[in-house]
């Protein structure tokens, strides 16, 4: 079993400052097979200076750079580079432990109805504590994505899907990948320990995206999975989805203002009821 070549896959873009702390956490693996495939995505500061002394230190780590694309073809494109049986992404600022791939891989390895092995998380950085992801259920996981990309998948299955979305580009690119990849009699095993280190920053790429794009986010997801959708529910769920959640926001804002007359309030509430029913019902 620890003959199993693992991929992991970090792409980066003016990550410098941060990329050291990744790469410490791939060579301290105790899990011995692996490659690191890193994937420069058109950086201009000294990113490729810091991951040269790894390079050196290490001929586990593969290092790439090309024009800019964004994190979606930059993932494929690492992929397309590795060797790997199994495949594990990485971002260029979050962190693992030392002891996730000797956990995750023989998961994966004993059973072939695991189509991704994932754990429990917690933030770093500008916000620290445990990541409260909901447990994963498959009904709920086609609305709301419970699961981060640095999860561990086997490269026959990535080969069965297109890969990461590069019309993805300013967000929600490992959702639609995931659900390519899992479908809804696949098992998706969570290590019940602390293995995977996620970096709050102070700017990120989804923080500051308008509804409109949030919503276009969405629908493109849709398109992409029309046929799953539509064997659930009539209407775009996402659409639905993030409706209800404005409408959430809106309620609560209501109530706080007193000059605002319980009547709106209550069209408000019955929208949200819609909502809910036509999600939930159907």
């Amino acid at each position: 079993m620890s003959n199993v070549l693992v991929s992991i896959i970090v792409p980066c873009y003016n990550q410098a400052q941060f990329i050291g702390e990744t790469l410490n956490s791939v060579l301290n693996q105790k899990y011995p097979t692996w490659e690191c495939i890193i994937v420069d995505d058109g950086s201009t500061d000294n990113t490729e200076e810091i991951v040269e002394t790894y390079l050196r230190r290490d001929k586990r780590f593969s290092y790439f750079k090309k024009t800019n694309s964004g994190v979606a073809n930059t993932r494929n494109y690492g992929i397309q580079q590795s060797r790997g049986e199994f495949i594990l992404p990485l971002d260029g600022d979050d962190k693992i432990s030392d002891d996730y791939l000797e956990l995750a891989v023989p998961i994966l390895y004993a059973n072939t109805n695991v189509r991704f092995v994932y754990c429990n998380a917690e933030y770093f950085g500008m916000k620290s504590g445990r990541w409260n992801l909901s447990d994963y259920k498959y009904s709920k996981f086609i609305y709301k994505n419970m699961i981060f990309c640095t999860g561990l998948y086997r490269r026959s299955d990535f080969n069965k899907t297109k890969g990461y979305d590069p019309q993805l580009v300013k967000g929600l690119e490992d959702w639609d990948f995931l659900l390519s990849l899992i479908s809804e009699n696949d098992i998706v095993y969570k290590i019940n320990k602390t293995c995977f280190f996620y970096r709050i920053q102070e700017k990120s790429r989804t923080k500051n995206l308008t509804k409109t794009e949030i919503i276009e986010l969405y629908n493109q997801i849709y398109r992409n999975h029309a046929e799953l959708y539509d064997t659930h529910i009539v209407e775009n769920p996402l659409y639905l989805k993030y409706t209800l959640e404005c409408l959430e926001e809106k309620i609560e804002q209501l109530k706080k203002q007193r000059s605002i007359t319980s009547k709106i309030i209550d069209r408000c509430v019955r929208s949200y009821k819609k909502i809910t029913n036509s999600i939930h019902n159907r």
